[in-house]
């Protein structure tokens, strides 16, 4: 579920509502916050404003799935 919250975060051009999010992916709001906090734990930087939602503002340099498969396509 990281994965695509992820993706979504970093396809989006304007900060994305946990509401959004949660609607998108079927999940509750809080669990959008428990998934955005280990990201942060990761080495994320996610900017979040309340009643805005969360924006990616920067990754780690580590390599993901997504980003391989990105790199390859």
């Amino acid at each position: 579920m990281q994965t695509k919250i992820l993706a979504a975060l970093r396809e989006a051009n304007d900060y994305l509502s946990g509401e959004a999010l949660s609607e998108q992916f079927g999940i509750t709001r809080s669990a959008v916050w428990k998934h955005i906090t280990k990201l942060k734990s990761e080495g994320y930087v996610i900017d979040s404003i309340r009643n805005r939602g969360y924006k990616l503002l920067s990754a780690p340099d580590i390599l993901d799935a997504d980003t391989i498969s990105k790199a390859l396509a």
